[in-house]
């Protein structure tokens, strides 16, 4: 009965977890026109002032953190809370950044700070409840953030304009939050996908070879894959 009441407990906890991480998605897509909206003195409406793909985006972030949320409570029940924050953290950063790559082929600045300042916030649980691993966490995850930005820096000089600063930025942000594990199992998911769209697109003829793709999109649908499937 204890098991059962603990397992009912952590279900919750990661279901609500799952809603403020949509939360914080969906405010991230609309943070800067609520500055704009708060400069010129203008309401705004989250839902109606948008078109149809970006309100389907916005439901569609709330339901695949919720589902992310029950995979964790269901399936990987072994990882603690602070394992499965991080991870529903990047991913609504993800799914923020995703939206403006997509719409303006840039991720602001606010992404990534925010998303810092998420993983500064949560050192200090780490201190307090995972001691015994917060070395091995933490040098996995400096490791990582290192190696893209390794990474990134050979793609800039080899492959000019492949990369924008936005995504060599956020590549960087996501090594601080699933380590080496998480993050080239996330790269390894959002390379094939990112291979077939671009093949589909120049079979069909909607992009040539020199037009940008945005990347982050990618990243966000490779790393939600990858966490889904590897709990990594």
């Amino acid at each position: 009965m204890v098991g059962e009441n603990e397992m009912n407990e952590k279900f919750v906890i990661l279901v609500l977890t799952g809603l403020l991480a949509a939360a914080a998605a969906i405010a991230g897509i609309h943070y800067e026109e609520f500055r704009a909206a708060k400069k010129n003195e203008a309401a705004i409406h989250l839902f109606k002032d948008n078109t149809v793909w970006e309100n389907v985006y916005q439901i569609f972030s709330i339901l695949l953190l919720i589902l992310m949320a029950v995979v964790f409570a269901v399936q990987y029940d072994q990882y603690t809370y602070i394992y499965v924050w991080k991870r529903m953290l990047i991913t609504a950063g993800l799914m923020t950044a995703a939206f403006y790559d997509k719409k303006e082929l840039r991720i602001p600045n606010f992404v990534i700070v925010a998303l810092l300042a998420c993983r500064v916030l949560l050192l200090p649980a780490e201190f307090l409840f995972q001691r015994q691993m917060i070395v091995s966490t933490l040098l996995s995850e400096v490791i990582a953030a290192g190696a893209m930005g390794v990474l990134c820096l050979l793609c800039v000089i080899i492959m000019k304009g492949s990369m924008g600063m936005g995504d060599v930025k956020l590549l960087i942000t996501m090594g601080l939050f699933e380590g080496l594990t998480g993050i080239f199992s996330a790269i390894f998911m959002s390379m094939i996908l990112i291979f077939f769209a671009a093949v589909f697109l120049l079979i069909t003829k909607k992009k040539g070879r020199k037009d940008a793709l945005p990347f982050a999109p990618f990243l966000f649908v490779g790393t939600y894959v990858s966490i889904l499937l590897t709990g990594n």
